[in-house]
């Protein structure tokens, strides 16, 4: 639901990313990535399904040089 929400409001949707069936990403508080996981700055770790590591690396280099 909240992934529809952000198609329809997109100025809300900027900078974040959906890396994982269960879990969605704010892309300004991503501290570190791998191929299968991300650090939050608060220390949470949110998995990144194999075949979604290409683009969330696209997405959130594409976010960091547009800030």
């Amino acid at each position: 639901a909240l992934m529809r929400y952000l198609t329809y409001y997109p100025e809300y949707g900027s900078g974040i990313y959906q890396g994982h069936r269960s879990y969605i990403v704010n892309l300004m508080f991503v501290e570190q990535f791998t191929k299968t996981e991300v650090t939050l700055q608060n220390g949470m770790i949110i998995p990144i399904s194999r075949n979604n590591y290409a683009a969330f690396k696209e997405v959130y280099f594409r976010y960091m040089f547009q800030k």
